[in-house]
Parts: C-alpha cells; structure tokens; sequence
C-alpha cells in the first residue's frame, strides 16, 4: 500500500508500528478503528496496547509477535471453548 489507493484494496496491507504513538496514541487508536470498520474480522494489534515503551525495536517486535500469535490463540480458545459446549462422545 502505498497512500496514493486505498488501504483496503488489495485486502491486506503491511504491518507497521507508528512512531511516538506510546507518547500520544490518538494515531494508531483512529487507524485500529478504521482497520475493525472495514476489516471486522481481521485481529488488530497496536503496539501502544501491547507495549507502550519508547524504544522502537523493541515495541515493533513485540507487536509483530502478539499479531501473529493472536489469531492461534484466538482459535484455539475458541476451539477448546466449543469442545466444552459442545463434547464429542465417544
């Protein structure tokens, strides 16, 4: 995505950590909106969420980890919780 389209048009778009937005995130807080309007289905992490700190790397890091391991944990949890609904017999 490079500004000049949509950032919906290809369906996905790049991962990225805005700068400073664990000083002030009304940014990144505006981008996760819009991300769960139009993509409702598609986990958002923002890094001000998963670790607020100043260093660059280190919050980019960390949110790329919590964004990928977000949608297993999601579909794990949702799987154990429909074996407790909903147990198979044997």
């Amino acid at each position: 995505c490079d500004g000049s389209e949509s950032l919906f048009a290809w369906g996905r778009c790049g991962r990225g950590v805005l700068l400073f937005s664990y000083i002030n995130p009304i940014r990144e807080q505006r981008l996760r909106a819009i991300l769960q309007e139009e993509l409702p289905d598609i986990p958002v992490s923002p890094s001000y969420n998963v670790l607020p700190k100043w260093k660059e790397y280190e919050r980019a890091s960390s949110t790329l980890a919590d964004a990928y391991l977000k949608p297993i944990v999601l579909r794990y949890v949702h799987d154990m919780h429909e074996g407790f609904l909903y147990p198979r017999r044997t």
